[in-house]
């Protein structure tokens, strides 16, 4: 007995309903994407730096961990004198936001040039850390380091005093060396400032390591000892440089 033409009408629209609801979902459901792409920073500042920018400098690399690239830059604000009136430091990601950040600390205590000046993964997370030099005078080189976690920008200091500025090279022997390459016995990564100053008859040094806390570093152990003033370059060389990804030496 063959079924009534109606219930056949009926069925078939109902298979043509469904075929069409699942075309439509397919169709209205966005492609999927192998990387994550990090949402726009809300109240960012955009890509376009203000007018009276001066004495800009520029980085790039991935600083928000999303695999594209990001761009650091310093940047000295001026007014209609043309007067330094501050420091900045902008983050651009590639989400096309502008994270904007008063450069505060080290302009109060070091007047000077501010340079953005690489970029590396310091802390083995993944995402690359920004680097500045604060140029304080004529010899007198600081390094400081900024990190970038959701829309906000952290300066790297340590946990103790909170201080920004991690070391210092200057004139007449005195330095510093800035590792990021060395881990402690559990694997974790450490950071390690060694500073010398050339004293009358003897060169003092220190070595601090720091453990990464976020943006923090906890102090892990300091070493400190002398070198006779006629101590050979080779003896003073691991207290000069930058050992930290592909970072430049200043």
């Amino acid at each position: 007995m063959k079924p009534p033409r109606i219930l056949i009408v009926l069925l078939v629209g109902a298979l043509l309903g469904t075929s069409c609801s699942k075309q439509a979902t397919r169709a209205e459901r966005p492609a999927s994407s192998s990387s994550t792409v990090a949402p726009a920073c809300p109240g960012g500042v955009g890509r376009s730096l203000p007018a009276n920018a001066r004495r800009i400098s520029r980085k790039a690399g991935d600083m928000d961990g999303d695999g594209r690239s990001d761009e650091l830059i310093a940047y000295a604000a001026v007014d209609e004198d043309e007067a330094i009136t501050g420091w900045r430091i902008r983050v651009l990601l590639a989400t096309n936001q502008g994270i904007d950040s008063s450069l505060q600390k080290p302009e109060q205590t070091f007047p000077g040039d501010i340079q953005a000046y690489g970029l590396a993964d310091a802390n083995g997370d993944g995402k690359a850390e920004g680097f500045v030099l604060v140029n304080a005078g004529v010899s007198v080189i600081f390094l400081g380091a900024l990190t970038v976690s959701g829309c906000q920008i952290d300066w790297i200091h340590i946990a103790h005093d909170g201080r920004v500025l991690l070391g210092a090279s200057g004139s007449f022997g005195s330095g510093f060396s800035f590792d990021c390459e060395h881990s402690d016995s559990s694997g974790r990564r450490l950071l390690v400032v060694r500073e010398i100053v050339l004293d009358v008859n003897s060169y003092r040094w220190k070595e601090s390591s720091y453990r990464w806390l976020g943006s923090t570093l906890v102090p892990a152990g300091t070493r400190k000892g002398t070198l006779p003033s006629t101590a050979a370059v080779s003896a003073r060389a691991p207290f000069y440089g930058i050992h930290c990804g592909n970072l430049p030496q200043p």
